[in-house]
Order: C-alpha cells, then sequence, then structure tokens
C-alpha cells in the first residue's frame, strides 16, 4: 500500500487571536474654499485642518503663529497683476501649481540671473529652500501653494 506523501514544510505557527477593533466613529466632511482667507495646515503629525488667516498674516512682520510651527500650508490665491515682490523661504522648498490662467515663474538666487519657467495649467515647480521668485501674470490665473511652516519669509520689492 503506498504511503501518503510526507512534507519538508514546517507546520504553521499557531495564529495568535486578533484583539476586536473599536469601531471609529464616522467624521463628517467639512466643506470650504481654500483661499488667502482659509488655509490647509498640514502639521508634521499628519493632521489635516483648515486656518483662517486675516490680511495680518499675509505681513510676513515675524508675529509667532503657534499653530504654524511646523509642517506645510496649502493655500490658494488667485492673481491679476505682476507680483510686485521677490519672496523667498529660507526654511524649506514650496511648490507652486498653476491651476488656470497663464504665468511665468522666475526664479533666481541672488536675481542677477533670473530662470524663467513657463506654467501651464495643471503644471507645478518647485522653488527650492532659499531661492527668490516671483510671478508675472499674463492673464488672471489661480495657484496653489504649498509652503513649509515655519517658512523664514523674506520679501523684497521689485526696484
Amino acid at each position: 500500500m503506498p504511503t501518503a506523501p510526507t512534507s519538508t514544510h514546517p507546520s504553521p505557527a499557531p495564529v495568535a487571536p486578533v484583539a476586536p477593533v473599536a469601531p471609529v466613529a464616522p467624521v463628517a466632511p467639512v466643506a470650504f474654499v481654500p483661499g488667502r482667507d482659509t488655509l490647509v495646515h498640514l502639521a508634521s503629525d499628519l493632521t489635516v485642518s483648515t486656518l483662517a488667516a486675516d490680511p495680518s498674516f499675509w505681513s510676513h512682520d515675524g508675529s509667532p503663529q503657534p499653530e504654524l510651527a511646523d509642517g506645510r500650508i496649502l493655500c490658494v490665491s488667485d492673481y491679476t497683476e505682476t507680483w510686485s515682490w521677490w519672496e523667498r523661504h529660507l526654511d524649506g522648498g514650496e511648490l507652486v501649481m498653476l491651476l488656470h490662467g497663464d504665468v511665468d515663474f522666475l526664479l533666481s538666487d541672488d536675481r542677477s540671473r533670473v530662470h524663467a519657467v513657463t506654467l501651464r495649467p495643471g503644471q507645478a515647480a518647485i522653488v527650492p529652500a532659499g531661492t527668490w521668485h516671483r510671478a508675472v501674470v499674463r492673464m488672471p490665473s489661480r495657484m496653489l501653494f504649498i509652503t513649509p511652516t515655519p517658512a523664514g519669509t523674506q520679501i523684497e520689492p521689485v526696484p
């Protein structure tokens, strides 16, 4: 009589019972329109929240903003005119995405040599930390920015 084949594989280890997982309460989605007055804070602990921004937020006067001690902010802004300033963020790179419109994004280490990046809707550019940049707006445009927090932002007028 033939013998049953023997396995050369070890028997599987016993599986420990899995503890039941407590159900998570559903969270109602929050609808909002991102813009210059409503930002999205992407914290380093991976939480996401909205943040109201009044005109003083954009003054870059160095006032402490404890809610922006880490992470990044996402902002959507509309522009009809070319920026009259150069800016840079010393503490991290920035993502700029053109949602609609026509923009040339100017990048420069020292503003003596300028590199133009033409953005079309749906295209993005990464602005390395410490790089001066400004937008030449060719038609009304909407841009999405993801900026480090804190950013160490410096702003200087265009001469």
